[in-house]
């Protein structure tokens, strides 16, 4: 295992969850500005994947896979609704106010992604990523290799970092998988972890022996989960292997601003 991926992994998160927590209420003000036109069940899970959808290359998979601590009612629900309603054409590429609201998604991600880092000086970071995400045989990427790159810099950069964690998340479920837990099982050990208060089930990890009957997480918990980490870190080091000089792409990583809210 490479000595930097659990550092790259860090930065990942660090950059793309900044960005989705920016971006999101950003995406929000301005599809109220178009009249709110998306019902609960669209948005904002379907904005996650606005580039596939402009393609026609949206698949019910797509959606369990990129929300994999969704309920699964939602998910089907999701999926239902856009496979029987009339948001899509025939050729699966969004339509009407669906598509209007997601041209605003992208509009948002790409500005906010000049604002942040600009429009030159990350051909490294952008590099790196673009060649762990290419190198990835995992699910989630497969589905979006497919997908071509913006034109403008820092939007291909957004979505290269944002395609590079992809490899990350695919390696963290088929960790945990590997232990056989959930995703729901995973957002309990987590909330656990950080002492937050349990938004779902914690009884499978308790009957497990992972938490305790406080929700606190036991010897056998703590052991467990750096277990899972040790393994996503491993599976993750094989796309990883490909990026030509991974120190290289670590400092450029860190180099990059975190997104800020305005």
């Amino acid at each position: 295992m490479s000595a930097f991926t659990p550092e790259i992994g860090r930065e990942l998160d660090r950059l793309v969850v900044g960005f989705q927590n920016v971006a999101l209420p950003r995406w929000r003000v301005a599809m109220g500005a178009i009249g709110d036109p998306l019902p609960g069940y669209l948005a904002p899970v379907t904005g996650h994947l606005a580039e596939v959808f402009f393609e026609g290359r949206w698949r019910p998979e797509l959606t369990r896979l990129r929300h994999r601590y969704l309920d699964d009612f939602v998910i089907d629900g999701t999926n239902e609704k856009l496979a029987n309603e009339p948001w899509l054409d025939d050729d699966g590429k969004p339509v009407g106010v669906f598509r209007e609201a997601l041209l605003a998604n992208l509009r948002t991600r790409a500005e906010l992604a000049v604002e942040t880092w600009g429009t030159s000086g990350f051909d490294v970071a952008r590099d790196g990523a673009a060649q762990s995400f290419v190198a990835a045989t995992t699910p989630l990427c497969a589905l979006y290799q497919p997908v071509p790159r913006p034109e403008e810099p820092a939007q291909e950069l957004h979505h290269l970092l944002t395609y590079a964690r992809y490899v990350r998340t695919d390696a963290h479920a088929a960790a945990w998988e590997e232990f056989g837990l959930t995703g729901f099982d995973m957002v309990a050990l987590e909330e656990s972890e950080r002492g937050k208060a349990f938004t779902g089930d914690p009884t499978s990890l308790m009957a497990r022996g992972w938490l305790d009957e406080h929700g606190a997480m036991t010897r056998e918990g703590i052991a467990g989960r750096a277990a899972i980490e040790d393994r996503t870190n491993e599976l993750h080091s094989v796309p990883l292997g490909t990026v030509d000089d991974q120190a290289g792409f670590l400092d450029a990583l860190r180099a990059l601003a975190t997104p800020e809210a305005s």
